[in-house]
This record gives structure tokens, C-alpha cells and sequence, in this order.
């Protein structure tokens, strides 16, 4: 189950249904709101009818079902492998494929690619087909290398070295002008976007702490050739940080 919390944000006296308010964040089709995918509750957990209508300030929590497994099949795609052993698999990411089976995107997943490979992956966790051995995620947009586990004990052992942030994460990235420094630091919260749900931006309030650092490693013609760590793991971190500091 997951679930976040909205706060409803809309002009003077005007109310809106529960079941548009949820349509209007761009996250569910109206056919899964319409086949009760999603729930939506009062922070003190009273379940809301779809035809209730909220006003301005209101605040609910969303709460919906991962992807069924019966809706997840494993498919053959041209993974790029850069190590694998007994216990784990290295992926080269491609720009444009989605980590985890959703709603929205039910096919050529890298999840699905990875239980056709590798056969044995969904039994060694107990049947999920949703998270099978996935210690981290990469955006659909952003290319870069992923580590699976193919064990419980692998699992637990790479999940502990990213909660204690013992590995460093490090990407490249090519923008157009040049941060104010040569290097720095982009300590911002980090929460959707109330005018469009669908992105996020630097936010006070209903956000997360985000730090980012960066190195510009080479400028030409209008564009930077930077180096960026982050140290939290925000839904597109880099893109919303890069973006505040211009």
C-alpha cells in the first residue's frame, strides 16, 4: 500500500468532488479511480465518499494499491549487464526505461527484464514480481547503473549500505549556462508541485530535505559539463536543485 498526503488548493468559496480533485493531480486514469484502485481518507483516517466535495485548505491522504503481481509477466529486453555474480546484477540503465511495473506502465519495465533473466529471482523473494531484489531506483529519464540483489541475504546487505550512506552516488550531467561557482553545495526541500502534481519543486512546506553537491568539470559554447552527488534520494533531486540555482 502506498499513500501521501494533498492539501487542496483552490479559488475563494469554490469546492471541488473528491473524485476530480484526485483526477486533477495527474497520478490515476479516471478508469482506476472509477474502479476504487485509489482511497482517499481524512488525516484522522475517516474514509471520503468520491461524491464529497472538499474546499481550500482541506487536506486528505491518497492511499492506493501497488501494481497486482498477476499484471506483472517477465519479458525479454536487451539489458545491458555490466556485472553479475551468484548474489547480485549490475545494469546499465538506458534513458527511458522505467524501474518498477505502475500503473501507467505495465510493459518493459526493467523489473520485468530482470525476472526473464534471471529465473530464480521472484522465488528467492517470496513471489513479489513488484520489488524483486530492487535496492534502488533511477528516474525513467536518467541513465545510469543499477545493482539487484538475488538473495534476501544480498538485499539486506547492499539496502544497509545505502541507509547508512556508505555509497556514493555520482552522476554527469550536460545544462545549459553555468552554475554561480565552480563547486557548491544545493541544500533545498524538495516536494510536489500544488499548480501541477505531477512535478516537484522547492517547497516549505509538505516537503523533504535534499542536498546536493556539484563540480563544473568543463564549460563550452553555453554549456557546463558538471559533476553532481547527491546525498539524499529525492524524486528528480538534481533537475529541481539544478533549476533553483538557475
Amino acid at each position: 500500500m502506498n499513500s501521501e498526503q494533498f492539501h487542496v488548493q483552490i479559488p475563494g468559496e469554490q469546492t471541488i468532488r473528491v473524485d476530480s480533485f484526485v483526477a486533477s493531480l495527474g497520478l490515476f486514469s479516471r478508469s482506476q479511480i472509477s474502479k476504487r484502485s485509489v482511497s482517499v481518507r481524512t488525516l484522522s483516517g475517516e474514509e471520503l465518499k468520491f461524491s464529497r466535495r472538499l474546499k481550500d485548505g482541506d487536506a486528505i491522504l491518497l492511499e492506493w494499491d501497488n501494481l497486482p503481481s498477476s499484471e506483472i509477466n517477465p519479458e525479454p529486453l536487451n539489458l545491458n549487464v555490466v556485472y553479475e555474480d551468484e548474489n547480485c546484477i549490475v545494469i546499465d540503465k538506458a534513458q527511458g526505461v522505467v524501474v518498477h511495473p505502475a500503473y501507467g506502465h505495465t510493459h518493459g519495465t526493467l523489473v520485468q527484464g530482470l525476472l526473464y533473466r534471471c529465473n530464480k529471482l521472484e522465488t528467492a523473494f517470496g513471489g513479489d514480481r513488484i520489488r524483486p531484489g530492487i535496492v534502488h531506483r533511477l528516474d525513467k529519464d536518467t541513465s545510469g547503473l543499477i545493482i539487484a540483489a538475488k538473495n534476501t541475504g544480498a538485499l539486506e546487505f547492499l539496502s544497509a549500505q545505502f541507509r547508512d550512506r556508505s555509497v556514493k552516488k555520482t552522476y554527469l550531467a550536460v545544462i545549459r549556462g553555468a552554475p554561480p561557482f565552480s563547486e557548491g553545495e544545493i541544500e533545498e526541500p524538495i516536494g510536489r508541485d500544488p499548480r501541477d502534481r505531477k512535478k516537484f519543486t522547492i517547497r516549505t512546506r509538505n516537503a523533504k530535505y535534499a542536498l546536493t553537491r556539484y563540480r563544473i568539470l568543463s564549460e563550452s559554447r553555453g554549456f557546463s559539463l558538471i559533476q553532481l552527488r547527491i546525498l539524499t534520494g529525492r524524486t528528480h533531486q538534481i533537475r529541481v536543485h539544478l533549476q533553483s540555482i538557475g
